[in-house]
């Protein structure tokens, strides 16, 4: 991952405190499917799928929780796509 704020062109973040810090940020935008829990198997694919440029079935092919609230690929792309959110708070590269 980079970091924005940083004064070199690329910074690693090294240290779990920093990635748990940037998670943090996203806040309830992080749960992608809706079900209240951030899992890397169900919201870390979708939008790894989401910002590869996936969409309809082939972005929540087995991937969506069974508890999840946001269940289609509209309702998931609709959380995703305000001003691409996930870009402003984790910048796509």
């Amino acid at each position: 991952m980079r970091d924005s704020r940083s004064t070199d062109s690329v910074k690693a973040f090294t240290e779990s405190v920093d990635l748990e810090s940037r998670i943090a940020k996203l806040g309830a935008l992080a749960y992608i499917d809706g079900n209240g829990q951030i899992d890397a198997l169900t919201d870390g694919l979708l939008t790894l799928r989401y910002l590869f440029g996936l969409e309809g079935g082939t972005l929540i092919a087995g991937v969506v929780a069974p508890d999840a609230t946001r269940t289609t690929a509209v309702d998931i792309e609709t959380h995703l796509r305000p001003s691409c959110l996930l870009c402003k708070i984790l910048p796509c590269y």
